[in-house]
C-alpha cells in the first residue's frame, strides 16, 4: 500500500519502514538482514535482525514473515508484524557507498544508484539515477554539534529518500 512512502512525503514525523538489506562485497552477497527503520521526530534508528538465509535462497514473491522463522530469540512481535502486514518487496535499490570520518561523525556518499520495481509476477526495467547522495550520520549524544557540522558542509541540506525517489522514477508515485 506504499504507506511508508506516503508518510514520508506528507512529512509525518513518527513513522516506520521495513526493508530487506544485503551487501555485495567483491561480487559475493553477504549479510542478509531485515531492518525496521523507526523515525521519531528528528531521531532515526533501526532494529536489525540478521537472517540465517542467504539472499539467493529467499523467495521474494512470498510475504517476508517467513524470513524470521528460524531466528530464535527475536521478538515474537516482529515476527507477527511481518505476517500480519504480509510484507512484500516493492522496490530494489542498489548503489555503491563510500564511508568517511568527519569529526565524530560518519559521512556516507552513495552513487551509481538504480531502482527496480518488484511485484509478485515480475521485475520491471531498472531505472538509473545519476545523483550522488551525501549523508551525515551523527550520534544522538552529538546532536548539539550538528549545527556546527552543517555549517562545515558546503552543500544545501535537503530531505532525501532513495525509496520515494525510486517509486517516483518508476511512476508509482509523484515525488518533486
Amino acid at each position: 500500500d506504499l504507506k511508508a512512502a506516503t508518510q514520508n512525503l506528507s512529512g509525518e514525523s513518527n513513522r516506520v519502514k521495513y526493508r530487506l538489506r544485503y551487501y555485495i562485497e567483491s561480487g559475493v552477497m553477504t549479510d542478509a538482514r531485515f531492518e525496521i527503520k523507526i523515525k521519531k521526530n528528528d531521531i532515526n534508528y533501526k532494529k536489525i535482525i540478521k537472517l540465517d538465509k542467504k539472499i539467493m535462497d529467499i523467495n521474494l514473491m512470498n510475504p517476508l514473515g517467513h524470513l524470521l522463522e528460524n531466528n530464535i530469540g527475536e521478538s515474537d512481535l516482529i515476527y507477527n508484524i511481518c505476517h500480519v502486514k504480509k510484507l512484500y518487496p516493492v522496490l530494489e535499490i542498489s548503489y555503491l557507498r563510500s564511508y568517511y570520518n568527519f569529526f565524530n561523525s560518519i559521512v556516507t556518499v552513495d552513487k551509481n544508484i538504480t531502482y527496480q520495481i518488484q511485484n509478485k509476477k515480475y521485475y520491471l526495467e531498472k531505472v538509473i539515477d545519476d545523483s550522488h547522495v551525501l549523508e551525515l550520520k551523527i550520534l544522538i549524544s552529538d546532536l548539539k554539534e550538528q549545527k556546527k557540522l552543517q555549517n562545515e558542509i558546503p552543500f544545501r541540506l535537503t530531505r532525501f529518500s532513495k525509496y520515494t525517489k525510486g517509486l517516483a522514477a518508476n511512476k508509482k508515485l509523484v515525488y518533486i
